[in-house]
């Protein structure tokens, strides 16, 4: 017999906060990795109840469910800034002919500035841990985890129908896709970077979602694989905001003949290959679009 789109959301969703909350111990215990794995299952939590909420019972409050995870991935997004910054300010220092007082500029910057800071966002992140909200949220989820969360109407409908939203997310992703890239849109270099940035949230989501349903379905493996490559090269995007706003001080107030200008620059030209790679993987997704239209039936707009 088939699977109900009820039975698959109750699996993956009571899989997903098995997960969170044992990333949960592992950031109160130190445990590497933890505040990222915390901050992707979070926001993977957060795609499925808005992906799939006319499936979800309105006593689990999803919507509400949705807003506290965007915050908990937030309160961990500082911290992960930080890590990915210092290990590609490492790793393009490591491709630069720089002198040994360049080479030591760097490493104090690093070490007196975005080492200590990355601490105290890991710092900031336990005691975020340790709020009355995030302890709610905590015991929320304990209780939650081996219950359901589907409403009536899911319990019998066909699992096919959870493609169908997943493909109306895609959709959302090639639009901002587009507005991100309009040469003709009147935006300024932090507005084009924010739109770029929603659509790597968009992409996120819908790679979340096919994801979740590609064991079921290997038909979306490839959406779940082009939407993820859209996200990931848009990520290289973002990681030059990031790189912009610590560099650029650095580059007025160094004297140590331009090598934060170079890292800067070899973060651009990263920046620039990135996009590119988008432009691909967004022609990618839209020919994926189709292929998940079929499997869900042709119900899929």
């Amino acid at each position: 017999m088939e699977m109900s789109a009820g039975t698959v959301l109750d699996r993956v969703l009571g899989d997903l906060v098995t997960v969170w909350l044992g990333w949960q111990q592992g950031v109160l215990h130190d445990q590497p990795d933890a505040v990222h794995q915390l901050r992707v299952t979070s926001r993977r939590l957060r795609a499925a109840v808005r992906l799939w909420e006319p499936y979800i019972a309105a006593d689990r409050e999803p919507r509400q469910l949705a807003r506290q995870w965007r915050w908990a991935a937030r309160s961990l997004g500082a911290a992960r800034d930080l890590e990915v910054l210092i290990d590609h300010v490492n790793n393009h220092l490591a491709d630069l002919e720089v002198s040994d007082e360049e080479r030591d500029t760097v490493q104090r910057w690093l070490q007196t500035e975005l080492v200590p800071e990355q601490r105290r966002a890991l710092e900031r992140v336990k005691g975020v841990l340790g709020t009355d909200r995030w302890q709610s949220l905590a015991e929320r989820m304990a209780a939650a985890a081996a219950d359901t969360w589907v409403a009536d109407g899911g319990i019998t409908e066909p699992w096919q129908g959870l493609v169908d939203p997943v493909v109306d997310q895609c959709h959302r992703v090639l639009a901002a896709w587009d507005r991100g890239t309009d040469a003709d849109l009147p935006l300024n270099r932090s507005e084009r970077d924010e739109a770029l940035h929603h659509t790597r949230r968009l992409a996120k989501t819908a790679r979340y979602g096919a994801e979740a349903l590609s064991a079921l379905a290997p038909g979306l493996t490839g959406l779940a694989q082009s939407s993820t490559a859209v996200a990931d090269a848009l990520g290289v995007v973002q990681d030059s905001v990031v790189a912009r706003h610590w560099l650029t001080p650095q580059i007025d107030e160094s004297t140590s003949d331009g090598v934060f200008q170079r890292l800067l620059t070899l973060q651009d030209e990263a920046r620039t290959a990135a996009m590119e790679q988008a432009r691909r993987a967004i022609i990618e997704l839209t020919g994926q679009i189709g292929v998940a239209r079929n499997l869900a039936g042709g119900t899929t707009t």
